[in-house]
């Protein structure tokens, strides 16, 4: 399996004290034909010179220095100048098992499968877990790719985690779709969907190949910021059910919708936790009034099902609830729109 080169992309940004960790996962790979490709987003710590030392150690790193710009800039600098045959992502705070690239190209290319989704371990201080407990491993048909990327507790939406053939990432114009560099959230999960839709055949593994650290200071991580993510977040979903909708496959759509609602419902318990539920309107009115109707429909739709078996009652009962008011209240802004 040598004679086949594969691509790792690693951005980097202020991540001094776990980038030694991942470059080295890379250089104790078992299968040594890698092209690594690290993008110093403008780091403003010693995370630059300790890729510069590794770089001049090992041949197989391309270094690219750049200003600033982000993570999707920086894997769009990597897409320019790669030139694997398979292509995988790694954060610069996680790392890989040393036989991991060995064992997912041995499913590629003896499966002739597209792409191959596999599992990661999160590692907590003190602590390790895997993302998902799915025993599942296997091939897989398009649809069933996109659902186990979708439902909750299953495979992550975004680029890690991912192992890609890279001749079926081939746009029409013979090149490797870039990465929306205006979108600051869920950037890859709308990177990846539409890779996705492309896929013929893939393969899925259960087994925890990427190791990701899961630490309070990065950009998911930080509670600082939680209203412009959660705001941005739905704002992305939005679009992805804009992709999967133009696809007719109601299943999908139904699965897509049910997590995107579920994550509402999460980050309507954030802001009610820091007592500020009067952002709800705003934070469901970013993905759209089309699917936030629709979501308040199957709110509604909820507690006329469990509480009563009459309109009235029903009423009644939401104008007692604090979740419930909250919702009449979105409804009202909406149609005042």
């Amino acid at each position: 399996m040598n004679e086949y080169k594969v691509t790792v992309i690693v951005p980097v940004y202020n991540t001094a004290p776990y980038v030694c960790k991942c470059i080295e996962s890379l250089l104790g790979q078992t299968h040594t034909n890698l092209e690594i490709i690290i993008v110093n987003d403008g780091s403003t710590d010693d995370s630059g010179e300790i890729c510069k030392k590794y770089a001049t150690l090992d041949g197989r790193i391309k270094l690219i220095n750049k200003a600033n710009g982000g993570v999707s800039s920086a894997r769009n600098a990597a897409i320019d100048v790669m030139t694997g045959e398979f292509l995988t992502f790694l954060d610069s705070d996680d790392w890989f098992d040393e036989n991991a690239i060995e064992n997912l190209l041995c499913e590629c290319v003896d499966y002739d499968v597209d792409m191959v989704i596999f599992n990661s371990m999160l590692e907590y201080p003190g602590k390790a877990v895997p993302r998902t407990k799915k025993t599942f491993t296997g091939l897989a048909n398009k649809r069933k790719l996109i659902e186990q990327t979708i439902l909750p507790q299953s495979y992550y939406l975004n680029s890690q985690c991912k192992f890609y053939r890279v001749e079926s990432l081939l746009n029409d114009e013979g090149k490797v779709n870039k990465f929306d560099e205006t979108v600051k959230v869920l950037e890859d999960g709308l990177w990846l969907l539409p890779n996705l839709l492309r896929v013929k055949i893939g393969f899925i593994d259960n087994r925890t190949w990427y190791h990701r650290t899961m630490r309070e200071d990065s950009v998911m991580g930080n509670e600082d910021n939680w209203l412009a993510r959660d705001m941005e977040y739905h704002k992305s979903f939005s679009r992805l059910l804009e992709i999967l909708e133009l696809e007719s496959d109601s299943y999908l759509f139904k699965i897509a919708s049910n997590s995107c609602l579920a994550t509402w419902r999460i980050l309507l318990n954030r802001a009610a936790i820091k007592n500020r539920l009067d952002l709800t309107p705003e934070l469901l009115l970013a993905c759209g009034e089309k699917y936030a109707l629709a979501f308040i429909g199957k709110e509604l739709s909820n507690y006329y099902m469990h509480q009563s078996s009459t309109a009235y009652r029903v009423i009644k009962k939401l104008n007692k609830n604090k979740y419930a008011v909250v919702i009449l209240k979105i409804i009202r802004k909406l149609y005042r729109r």
